[in-house]
């Protein structure tokens, strides 16, 4: 079991950092486990999720865009009932 950084694991996807720590906050990236409070991605999960990404042709679904987030309700801003 190799473990990486998150830094080391955005230069092997190719990908900025930060848009590897978008893709863990939407749920859409790569497996990654927390060892204390650092993130550390197992390069066999890296593998994994870019195969995952395979495709024959451009008129392929993406899985990902399948998996979106569930929307979270907005409070109101009023917070009660008008006189």
């Amino acid at each position: 079991m190799q473990c990486v950084t998150s830094k080391e694991a955005a230069s092997l996807l190719r990908l900025s950092t930060s848009t590897l720590a978008k893709m863990r906050v939407n749920g859409n990236g790569p497996a990654y486990r927390k060892h204390g409070r650092s993130v550390v991605y197992l390069t066999a999960e890296l593998d994994r999720w870019s195969e995952s990404g395979s495709r024959q042709n451009t008129s392929q679904i993406d899985p990902a865009c399948l998996q979106r987030a569930p929307r979270v309700a907005k409070a109101s801003r009023l917070g009660g009932s008008a006189i």
